[in-house]
């Protein structure tokens, strides 16, 4: 295993600049860890448009669509999303 800490990788699913969804389903599994998640941040992944490079976290609906989808991942690793503070 080459990472012991949670890895989340994101990836829109319209980006062609720097990444792809298959370069950064790649990328998660190169990583090891235990706890990986990948978001393939587009329809295929449940959201109503395909995110590129740059709107995936700049963009008009990011913050209501792609923000959540991070916060959760977080929350669920800190202790917050069950009402105790996070860890120091």
């Amino acid at each position: 295993m080459l990472f012991r800490s949670p890895v989340l990788a994101g990836v829109g699913a319209a980006d062609r600049f720097h990444a792809s969804p298959a370069r950064g389903r790649r990328l998660v599994a190169a990583l090891g860890s235990a706890d990986a998640s990948f978001l393939e941040l587009g329809r295929a992944g449940g959201l109503p448009r395909d995110y590129g490079h740059v709107d995936v976290l700049r963009g008009a609906a990011a913050e209501r669509e792609v923000l959540p989808l991070l916060d959760a991942w977080i929350d669920a690793r800190s202790g917050r999303a069950r009402g105790r503070p996070p860890a120091a």
